[in-house]
């Protein structure tokens, strides 16, 4: 099988597995090489955008980037789903890290999404690890009148490292976190979300020409941060806690700029987001007119 067909069959696998979640669902095809955003869903309050992909080696930082600020701009969660990374086939039980974005397979969001499985281990810079919730850790420590001492010892770490197992949100390795369970029980082991925006930072872009530039001073007066992407067809979006607007410029070739006009709104429709188009300088005014005003 090619790697087109593979592709395709992984992009029509999740649409089945989002459709039957009751998401609606958009399969994006602009720009049409080194796209960062392949499909994008809606369910309720939960906004999700995917890049697929056979080897997630092959997504570039550039892409992830994007994917970055649309968990920012669009407050969605962003995933990449593939199949393997270099020549290691991927788990179906186990969450990758790219950066701050997701990686799983197929099987995994259909795990999540159509059975309700929790996961806990994830895998980044090639260690797996789980999660300690400090509040059940806590509690169930004290329900077993354990000191801290003698919770280490029973683990097998520190008085410190049950310390901050109870303080903060520590990862372990899956030995250790196998010892918790067994003595603290499973509840106190945290799962992880893949639905929900991993938001670690809010940060946004710097103006790269006058157009960003006046773009840019826009959304600073009007209370919105600016976040610029690279390969999707919206080209910057504007975000404040309570709106975001997608901004598509105009390109030369008309039969594209239809293309990625429609691609545009079909994403801001999905996620929840005011589309704007910017051929000329009035349409710059006219954005600046429905910040202030909206």
């Amino acid at each position: 099988m090619t790697n087109k067909k593979i592709i395709e069959e992984i992009v029509e696998n999740i649409v089945k597995t989002l459709k039957k979640a009751g998401f609606r669902v958009e399969i994006l095809t602009y720009p049409q090489n080194q796209r960062s955003i392949d499909i994008t869903g809606a369910k309720d309050d939960l906004r999700i955008v995917i890049k697929t992909v056979i080897d997630a080696r092959n997504v570039s930082n550039i892409e992830i980037k994007d994917l970055e600020r649309a968990q920012q701009a669009y407050k969605t969660s962003s995933l990449i789903v593939a199949e393997k990374h270099g020549r290691n086939e991927l788990e179906p039980d186990v969450i990758y890290k790219r950066m701050n974005v997701n990686v799983i397979k197929c099987d995994t969001l259909e795990q999540v999404l159509l059975k309700n499985e929790k996961l806990y281990v994830y895998k980044s810079h090639g260690v797996y690890s789980v999660k300690i919730s400090p509040e059940k850790f806590r509690r169930r420590r004290m329900e077993l009148g354990y000191s801290l001492g003698e919770a280490a010892e029973l683990i097998g770490v520190t008085r410190k490292a049950v310390y901050d197992y109870e303080h903060k949100r520590t990862s372990v390795s899956i030995e250790t976190a196998l010892r918790i369970a067994e003595i603290f029980g499973e509840d106190v082991l945290e799962p992880l979300e893949i639905l929900k925006p991993e938001i670690t930072r809010t940060t946004e872009d710097t103006p790269m020409n006058k157009l960003e530039e006046e773009v840019h001073r826009i959304a600073k007066e009007c209370g919105h941060r600016f976040y610029r992407f690279m390969r999707t067809p919206v080209d910057f979006a504007l975000s404040s806690n309570n709106r975001v607007v997608s901004i598509t410029l105009k390109t030369r070739n008309t039969r594209t700029y239809r293309l990625k006009v429609r691609e545009s709104e079909r994403l801001s429709r999905i996620i929840d987001a005011e589309h704007i188009i910017i051929e000329d300088r009035d349409d710059i005014r006219r954005l600046k007119e429905k910040l202030e005003h909206d």
